[in-house]
């Protein structure tokens, strides 16, 4: 076990089974208690409890953050920095074939920057509700590098999932300055803006599915070694992904290029792709 004059913390690791009981104090006032047991293999269960009431998350994920370079755990909050306040009353309980749960969580005016995330995320607020044995998202928005992100649904007893993810006039140019030159393979984008819906659909415990819509509007791209021109009032794309495999179909409007200095236009092209071709 861990402990200090503020927070205790106890861990168990037994094969493919373990367990902690934490009680971490995130100001004087306030404290969060966590108890978990998570088995591993080919019997997997969770069992998953927390009793916390306006906790600064600052303070909670430095703590966390500490106690996983103590035992040596990759785990991905370390070195995260958050900001905002955190609500959370609620258990879990699953075989990953049925979810017995019941409470509440909120997330209110929260943020988060870390080296793992290219792109500021702030605004992220969440209302969601584990009551009647399923995971009930009522509203769940963030502003992922200044725009909104939205995502809503539901996850039932028997761990099927409905939910939906979308957001409109994502700055493509904008997006791509946060992320590292390669990220974009042959192309520096001039300009264009992003709207996008997913809906993700299956049993978490043993098939996801998605069906993703994206529309790219007024999209301008240059080819990095040649400055070849790429331009396409609309880029309609729509994917479907299953078993870690994916296919989809695009369709350019009005596009246009350049070959050996000469123009080149198209009023529509169409395409199939999947992960082969």
């Amino acid at each position: 076990g861990l402990s200090n004059a503020k927070s205790n913390a106890g861990f168990i690791f037994n094969g493919n089974e373990a367990s902690f009981n934490a009680q971490l104090r995130t100001s004087e006032k306030d404290e969060a208690e966590l108890k978990g047991i998570f088995k591993f293999g080919k019997t997997r269960f969770i069992d998953f409890n927390t009793n916390a009431e306006n906790i600064n998350l600052e303070n909670l994920s430095k703590i966390i953050s500490s106690i996983s370079k103590i035992l040596n755990i990759n785990s991905p909050l370390a070195g995260v920095n958050a900001q905002g306040l955190l609500n959370a009353n609620f258990n879990i309980k699953s075989d990953f074939k049925k979810l017995k749960s019941r409470g509440r969580a909120e997330i209110i005016n929260a943020s988060a920057e870390s080296e793992l995330i290219p792109f500021p995320v702030s605004n992220i607020n969440a209302q969601i509700s584990f009551e009647n044995n399923q995971i009930n998202l009522e509203k769940a928005s963030a502003d992922i590098n200044k725009t909104p992100v939205i995502l809503e649904g539901k996850i039932n007893s028997s761990l099927d999932a409905d939910l939906k993810l979308y957001s409109d006039n994502i700055d493509l140019k904008n997006a791509s300055s946060a992320f590292k030159a390669e990220t974009f393979m042959p192309f520096n984008i001039k300009k264009g803006s992003l709207d996008f819906v997913s809906k993700i659909n299956g049993n978490l415990g043993s098939e996801l599915k998605t069906d993703s819509y994206i529309l790219i509007k007024n999209l301008a791209v240059q080819e990095k070694k040649t400055n070849i021109p790429l331009n396409a009032y609309q880029v309609h794309l729509t994917i479907k992904t299953k078993n870690n495999k994916y296919e989809g179909d695009a369709q350019l409007r009005r596009f246009s290029t350049e070959y050996k200095g000469h123009p080149v236009k198209a009023r529509d092209l169409y395409f199939k792709f999947d992960e082969k071709n």
